[in-house]
């Protein structure tokens, strides 16, 4: 019996990635309780600077705080 992949939809960039069994291609970030692939995750260590707006209203929306902006002025990643 083959296992059945747990497929997740990126929070920022939409894409589909597998998220279980044996195989984890992406990061929950408990911070902004959200989901996002490896690339989206990966691409973004200095800070969430394009994808902004649709995080902060996502924070917005579940009451969830801002948090301090790093040294270059963005939303830090974790």
């Amino acid at each position: 019996m083959a296992e059945e992949k747990i497929m997740q939809r990126c929070f920022m960039c939409g894409s589909e990635y597998q998220f279980g069994p044996h195989r984890y291609d992406g990061k929950y970030i408990s911070r902004y309780q959200i989901s996002v692939c490896r690339s989206c995750y990966d691409s973004n260590w200095d800070g969430w600077a394009h994808y902004e707006p649709r995080l902060v209203a996502h924070l917005k929306a579940n009451n969830l705080p801002i948090p301090a902006r790093n040294e270059k002025g963005w939303l830090p990643r974790e």
